[in-house]
Order: C-alpha cells, then sequence, then structure tokens
C-alpha cells in the first residue's frame, strides 16, 4: 500500500509555513484558534508523519492552541462574571 508523500508533505508544510507566532494567536478570534486546531487534529488523525519531529512540532502547536483557547475562554467567562455583578448591583 503505497502512501502518496506529496499529499501528506503539501498539508504538512502549507499548515506550519503560515503558522502564526503565539502573540498573533492572541490577536485571533476564537473561530480561527479553534480552526487551526481543528487542521492540527486532522493531521494527526491522518497519522500522515514520515517523520517523529513533524509529530512533535504538531503535537507543540495543538498545545498552545489549546492554551490560546482556554486563555479565551477564561477572559470571556471573567468579562460575563463582571457584568452579570454589574446587573445585580
Amino acid at each position: 500500500m503505497a502512501r502518496s508523500t506529496k499529499n501528506s508533505n503539501t498539508l504538512k508544510s502549507s499548515a506550519r509555513s503560515d503558522a502564526p507566532s503565539l502573540r498573533d494567536r492572541s490577536e485571533m478570534s476564537f473561530r480561527e484558534l479553534e480552526q487551526q486546531l481543528d487542521a492540527v487534529l486532522a493531521r494527526v488523525e491522518q497519522a500522515s508523519y514520515d517523520d517523529l519531529d513533524e509529530l512533535l512540532k504538531d503535537h507543540q502547536e495543538g498545545t498552545e492552541l489549546i492554551a490560546a483557547l482556554e486563555h479565551k475562554l477564561k477572559n470571556a467567562k471573567n468579562t460575563i462574571t463582571k457584568v452579570a455583578k454589574k446587573q445585580s448591583s
């Protein structure tokens, strides 16, 4: 069963070449971060890795995306809590 390495390499390189830095991620919307995480998860689920280093890079990127998403959720929760406290006062 030959697998198309060109297709999997294209998927990997196109996703990583424009991956934003952590600072850029703070300016991204929740939906944009979620879409990037979905792309990383799709690569992992396809198991299209010829190199362990590529898998580790995707793992690191996924971990950073999850942290950014959790940060945005925490900020949203804090905002909702503040608004609710103001309205009940």
